[in-house]
């Protein structure tokens, strides 16, 4: 109601076919769904489709006795969904950019029909959409499009911006965007960690050519959801390469099995076995304040951390707790760490997956890095820590044992994409680390080699990243927050310890000593 038969009614009440007998069991029906909807509300985004319906049978049909108590109600109802269902940092807490996008319309939807009838509205209505709409912002890609979470796919938001802007005219970022780049301001906001929905993006800047990645660091949402617990994608000099899978029909196909699961995300599998988060009530998944996700962030780097602890395998008998960390050296690659730490004295098999929306990939046996083969635009090369027992293979347009390697093209179809897959069997605490290193078209990833570095004094995770030429750098990130460590000719202090050497010689470092703070109610732009 909120949608199409408004507008279809409207639109076929002069046509003679369109009899009295018509009229009268449309406009009945109407009734009766407005009549339904005032006694069986829903939630989330349903909610909002419902609310905006109910508010138009009132508003265009305001000759039956009950109009009134129909507008009151969906004002009402819609103005308490504004908060209840989204969050401190714009995202609609069902985590899926699509269905934000749906409550958002519907949000929009009830104040345009209100507004063009002279009914009045709450003074603050507009003000509290501006949080939704600098979520579409944040988070954006550089081409201007939200990348397919949960069951969405991959959403363009200048139309959203555009409408954003006449709203708040004051807001030229918001007109940059809608109009690619021809008008307004170029958004100021760089790299963000989103509290609430756990999102931290990870970003150069704004042109085309720029790096972004998003970290999944935050929690299952509300509905629609994928286990997909602290997976990334990335974009880089103009393509979307590391990708989510983004959304399938609602059947019961292999497909649909598959962009649900967590071998269709970009994060790790355990024993082959998925992560495994659902059949909780579903108010369980909303936060009251944000997980305990770690982030810093300035000019040369930023570094998020985040625990995913919920267990394995649709019984959640796999009992492995995983925390990832991402290290972005600004402008120009990401360290990826994995550590995996089970609650038994077990070997356990870890699979990392990184799903590329490439025309292919190759394995270098040597190295066990993998590097993509597109012949136009920009390429990734993603190097791992090669120590004892990784090994490397390439998934692609994989049906047996399991659907892998996938990704939606069309309304029911698939394509292969290569899916490298690094896998290592050990007890005991595990630890994977990587290299995702872009590089623009007709360039080579400079890496020569990635080395484990061994630490003296703490726990973690030491690497030695030769770019050639000379020059070398060296992470270092260490389990305790207070940690005082010795690799080779160096001391790290705190977490995290970057060091950048020229023929031996330092010429930068950074070092994130003591703790580093969690992430609190607002969205944090830059933080150390």
């Amino acid at each position: 109601m909120g949608q199409a038969w408004p507008e279809v009614f409207y639109r076929f009440l002069t046509s003679p076919s369109f009899d009295d007998e018509a009229v009268v069991t449309i406009v009945k029906s109407m009734v009766e769904h407005a009549q339904h909807l005032m006694k069986w509300p829903t939630t989330a985004n349903w909610l909002t489709m419902e609310t905006n319906g109910l508010m138009h049978v009132g508003v265009l049909f305001p000759e039956f006795r009950e109009a009134e108590d129909w507008r009151k109600t969906a004002i009402e109802r819609m103005y308490v969904e504004l908060d209840k269902q989204v969050y401190p940092d714009g995202a609609q807490i069902e985590l899926a950019t699509g269905y934000h996008q749906v409550s958002l319309n519907n949000f929009v939807g009830l104040w345009k029909i209100a507004h063009v009838n002279d009914i009045e509205m709450p003074r603050d209505y507009v003000a509290k959409l501006q949080k939704m709409y600098d979520y579409n912002l944040n988070a954006s890609m550089p081409n201007g499009y939200l990348p397919g979470l949960n069951d969405a796919g991959n959403t363009n938001i200048r139309g959203s911006l555009k409408q954003a802007h006449e709203y708040f005219p004051e807001r030229k970022d918001y007109q940059w965007m809608a109009t690619n780049g021809k008008e307004g301001t170029k958004p100021e906001v760089g790299s963000i960690a989103l509290p609430f929905s756990g999102h931290i993006i990870m970003r150069t800047g704004w042109d085309p050519d720029d790096l972004y990645m998003l970290f999944d660091a935050g929690p299952f949402g509300y509905g629609h959801q994928h286990e997909d617990a602290l997976s990334i994608v990335l974009y880089a000099y103009g393509k979307y390469m590391l990708v989510d899978p983004g959304n399938y029909p609602y059947d019961s196909s292999d497909w649909r099995k598959y962009v649900l699961s967590t071998r269709a995300h970009n994060t790790v599998m355990v024993d082959g076995c998925e992560q495994h988060r659902r059949g909780r009530p579903r108010e369980r998944y909303v936060l009251e304040k944000p997980m305990a996700i770690k982030w810093a962030s300035n000019e040369n780097c930023d570094y998020a951390k985040s625990v995913y602890a919920d267990n394995y395998a649709s019984d959640n008998s796999i009992k492995v707790r995983h925390r990832r960390s991402v290290f972005f050296v600004k402008p120009e690659y990401w360290i990826v760490v994995d550590t995996m730490t089970p609650a038994d004295r077990q070997s356990h098999k870890y699979d990392g997956m990184f799903h590329l929306d490439m025309s292919g990939a190759t394995i270098d046996e040597r190295t066990k890095s993998v590097s993509t083969t597109d012949a136009k635009g920009a390429n990734l090369t993603i190097f791992p820590m090669a120590d004892g027992g990784l090994k490397v293979r390439v998934a692609s347009g994989e049906k047996e044992p399991m659907v892998q390697g996938w990704i939606r093209e069309g309304a029911y179809g698939c394509r292969p994409i290569p899916t490298p897959i690094f896998s290592k069997e050990q007890s005991g605490v595990t630890r994977m680390a990587y290299v995702l290193y872009p590089t623009p078209e007709g360039k080579k990833c400079p890496i020569v080699k990635l080395e484990p570095v061994a630490l003296e004094g703490a726990d973690g995770v030491g690497l030695a990243i030769d770019l050639g030429g000379g020059r070398v750098d060296y992470y270092v990130e260490c389990d305790s927050d207070y940690a005082s460590v010795k690799f080779g000719d160096y001391t790290a202090t705190g977490q995290v310890t970057y060091i950048r050497t020229e023929n031996g010689r330092v010429t930068s470092s950074i070092r994130m000593g003591g703790r580093i703070d969690e992430l609190s109610n607002t969205p944090v732009r830059h933080k150390f």
